[in-house]
């Protein structure tokens, strides 16, 4: 699996197929808290949505360990959406 910080505001715009760079920023399991420190420390409004791959429409590729997914993040892939603290 794979996991994708976000939050309801982008839950409610999916399908996603870009954050400004091109690609969908995703997460490992293992990876899930770096992101979290790196870009959205101090936030209280987070969810943490589980991806399942084979779901996915669209390449990914590995880049500095993360995957990034280059296509569209549509809801039918999100097969989980918890609270993230």
């Amino acid at each position: 699996m794979l996991y994708r910080i976000t939050d309801d505001a982008e839950l409610v715009a999916l399908p996603r197929s870009d954050d400004g760079e091109g690609f969908v920023h995703l997460s490992y399991e293992h990876q899930v808290r770096t992101a979290a420190d790196e870009h959205y420390r101090g936030r209280t409004d987070l969810l943490l949505a589980t991806v399942d791959p084979d779901r996915l429409v669209g390449e990914i590729r590995i880049e500095n360990g993360f995957p990034h997914l280059y296509g569209t993040l549509d809801r039918d892939a999100i097969v989980e959406v918890v609270p993230f603290t």
